[in-house]
């Protein structure tokens, strides 16, 4: 049978010798996703099958093989199961084995000098490399089709071609030193052959790292492209960060938050989770409460690769409650200058699920999503300014041209709800007694029935507080403010801005909402700019109506004079001064005794 039966007795010292050399060299191969681990042992095969025949060749490559797959799951980090853990090493072994009785059939037949080491070489080198090469694009074809096939071959045959075809040729000189030369220098070419497969190694592994850099960095580019092109929209732009990052990292949970820079308030834009996306979520959450709460006050990120086994090591404890919580996670502050904005997260149910190498890549991204959302934050805020400006510009001229201050109150109120939204607005007016007077209101029913028999002095309520001093009182959750009025049972949070105008204070803006934490920066803004321009409205229509009850005593009295003047006689001047007041004061009887 061609000489391909295994000889009587098999000198198990020199097969083991074989075996241990190819395990050897084949841990220290390398492996490029997805195709398989790379390495020199064919050249450990071919030479103990030129060396001691191709059945103890066959014997030895089965053996290695077999054990070398069950290492496999535990050298890359591979799920243990039944197939990688027994189907594949077997076939693996079975493979090895065939392709080297085959070679030794071929060498057999066009071979026959078993001195003839080179040209013996190249027919074992053949079908090895068919069967090996053959069998791993056949398992990809029952697996995958024409595309997995494709697939393999365009991550495989670079290396498979470089680390496993091209050196087999070294064999016979392997198999030379051992039929030829003292054992030793069989060894010492084994551990030859075990440097050349380490720095094999570590080329590939540094050609793979470099390749993965300039893609990585190529990607990072059109990641940092996107989001520097992208409009001037926060939620829009929080929807391309998710997006972009998708295609770099697994996002499969994926948070995106953002903190309100007047508050504590946190509004999760982007939640993903398994997959599932949910709504946004607005939560309350202190400097330092959570793993988020940490970041936002130390700006530092955190890699956890296991939750269970680094609970205890953690700076903060993660805030949620679940009855599956992530075993692994990656958080990233999004930091613009020296203010952190707010976080990204990715999570994941898979201990050590994530790396440094991932951390790197989420801290990049998340420095240009920093930079990108503040801008638009401004851009937003410049935007709203423009818009409140024009609204106050508006709102001043309409209420400058009123100047009967019971029309103008009313008008106030009216106007500040259709062009900024709030609701209620209330406006009170000082006394010189300080008592705080009810004048205006956009409240209806009894709510403005409550407010009319309001009796409020400076310094008693909120209202009382903004008018005592000379600054806005903003209380963004009355029920934490022992100030407060409890006249409508709905507010939440309230706005009071004094009225001064000089050193006095004419009176009080108040408006209020249903909503906690809804009044911001830009509300205090646009209030304070309002109640300026209401106070020069209110000493106007006042100065006004002064005036004009300063004119109309004035005519009332040239009336007088013009009908009294010209009376001769006590008996016509008595008819003309009882006349006079029913007309002027518009009393209904006046008498004149004498």
């Amino acid at each position: 049978m061609l000489g391909l039966a295994l000889p009587a007795v098999i000198p198990w010292a020199l097969l083991l010798l074989f075996v241990a050399l190819a395990l050897l060299v084949e841990s220290v191969g390398f492996r490029i996703p997805p195709s398989d681990p790379h390495s020199l042992v064919g050249i450990v095969l071919l030479s103990g099958a030129l060396a001691l025949g191709a059945p103890l060749g066959a014997l030895a490559a089965a053996l290695s093989g077999l054990l070398f797959g069950l290492l496999l799951p535990l050298l890359y980090s591979r799920p243990r199961s039944f197939y990688l853990m027994v189907a594949r090493p077997i076939l693996r072994s079975g493979v090895r084995a065939i392709a080297l009785l085959l070679g030794g059939a071929l060498a057999g037949a066009l071979v026959p000098d078993p001195n003839a080491i080179g040209r013996r070489m190249f027919c074992f080198a053949l079908c090895f490399v068919l069967v090996v090469q053959g069998s791993r694009a056949l398992r990809e074809w029952f697996q995958g089709g024409r595309s997995g096939v494709l697939t393999w071959f365009r991550a495989a045959w670079r290396p498979a071609l470089s680390a496993e075809v091209a050196p087999l040729p070294i064999a016979a000189l392997g198999a030379a030193i051992y039929l030829r030369l003292p054992l030793v220098y069989f060894v010492l070419a084994g551990a030859a052959l075990l440097a050349g497969s380490i720095s094999v190694r570590r080329a590939a592994l540094n050609v793979q790292r470099q390749r993965r850099s300039v893609r990585e960095l190529a990607q990072l580019n059109n990641v940092s492209r996107a989001i520097i092109r992208a409009e001037l929209n926060v939620e829009a732009l929080c929807e391309l960060i998710y997006r972009e990052a998708s295609k770099l990292i697994d996002t499969s949970s994926f948070h995106l938050g953002l903190f309100d820079p007047d508050s504590d308030r946190y509004t999760l834009a982007v939640r993903v989770q398994d997959r599932v996306r949910l709504p946004p979520l607005v939560v309350d959450l202190p400097s330092g409460d959570g793993i988020v709460g940490w970041m936002r006050e130390t700006g530092r990120a955190l890699l956890v690769e296991d939750f269970l086994k680094e609970m205890d090591q953690l700076p903060a404890r993660p805030r949620y409650q679940s009855e599956n919580p992530p075993r692994a996670g990656i958080y990233v502050p999004l930091i613009a200058g020296e203010d952190v904005i707010g976080s990204i997260s990715i999570q994941s149910y898979q201990p050590g699920a994530f790396d440094t190498e991932d951390l790197r890549l989420l801290s990049l991204i998340a420095d240009q999503a920093a930079i990108a959302i503040a801008k638009s934050r401004a851009f937003a805020e410049a935007r709203q300014r423009a818009v409140q400006l024009q609204a106050i510009h508006e709102v001043s001229e309409r209420i400058s041209a009123i100047l009967d201050l019971d029309l103008l109150l009313p008008a106030i109120v009216r106007l500040i709800n259709e062009h900024f939204g709030y609701h209620p607005v209330h406006i009170f007016t000082q006394e010189p007694s300080g008592e705080l007077v009810f004048r205006a209101s956009t409240a209806q029913g009894e709510a403005l029935a409550r407010l009319r028999q309001l009796a409020i002095t400076r310094g008693n309520g909120i209202v009382g507080a903004a008018a005592s001093g000379t600054a806005p009182v903003l209380v963004n959750d009355v029920r934490q403010d022992a100030r407060y009025i409890g006249d409508d049972w709905h507010t939440l949070a309230e706005l009071a801005v004094p009225l001064r105008f000089g050193d006095q204070t004419v009176g009080v803006l108040d408006v209020q909402s249903a909503e906690s934490g809804r009044f911001k920066q830009g509300d205090l803004f646009v209030m304070r700019t309002l109640a300026d321009q209401i106070a020069v409205a209110i000493e106007s229509a006042r100065a006004f109506t002064a005036q004009r009850e300063e004119a109309w005593t004035l005519n009332s009295l040239l009336q007088v004079a013009e009908n009294i003047a010209p009376a001769p006689s006590i008996a016509e001047l008595l008819p003309a001064i009882v006349r006079l007041p029913p007309l002027l004061p518009g009393c209904d009887r006046c008498y004149c005794l004498t």
